[in-house]
């Protein structure tokens, strides 16, 4: 047991007290966030009547959130960091990320807004950026509200 965070057995059998059932959002506001992590997805859409299946790609970069006049708003106050998630889709071509006219602007504003557009997509990580966080409906369950980055900008 010295080598575990627990025993799987005694857990099993542990009362436990009532978990909660929903996220409370972040607070609406700007904040300057760090890029931690950046991830990347990517599969094929389906197929509709009159459409066909197309590639697609998307980045998700994890931004957290340290600033403590900001966190004092969020649950009760006490939380070292928030962590939000910047989505963004991105256009490929040929293996690479498509550049160009009207090609990744939302990728450029982004890469723009961290001082970092024209290097590789790694000097993301670490740097800073502002976000605009909005609330809105959850898309399944519109009587809950979430939080979502509705903006990003050079941070302040």
């Amino acid at each position: 047991m010295a080598d575990r965070l627990f025993d799987p057995n005694d857990l099993m059998s542990q009362e436990v007290e009532a978990n909660a059932t929903k996220r409370e959002p972040l607070p609406v506001g700007e904040v300057n966030a760090q890029i931690t992590e950046i991830k990347f997805e990517s599969g094929m859409s389906k197929a509709k009547p009159g459409k066909e299946s197309r590639p697609w790609c998307r980045m998700d970069a994890t931004c957290e959130i340290t600033d403590p006049d900001y966190l004092k708003g969020v649950g009760d106050g006490t939380r070292e960091k928030a962590v939000v998630f910047v989505g963004i889709m991105v256009d490929m071509k040929d293996g690479r990320v498509a550049v160009g006219a009207d090609r990744n602007v939302e990728l450029g504003r982004f890469r723009e807004a961290a001082g970092v557009n024209g290097q590789p997509l790694q000097a993301l990580i670490g740097q800073y950026v502002r976000l605009s966080i909005v609330h809105e409906p959850h898309y399944q369950r519109p009587d809950e509200t979430v939080h979502k980055v509705a903006n990003f900008a050079a941070p302040q």
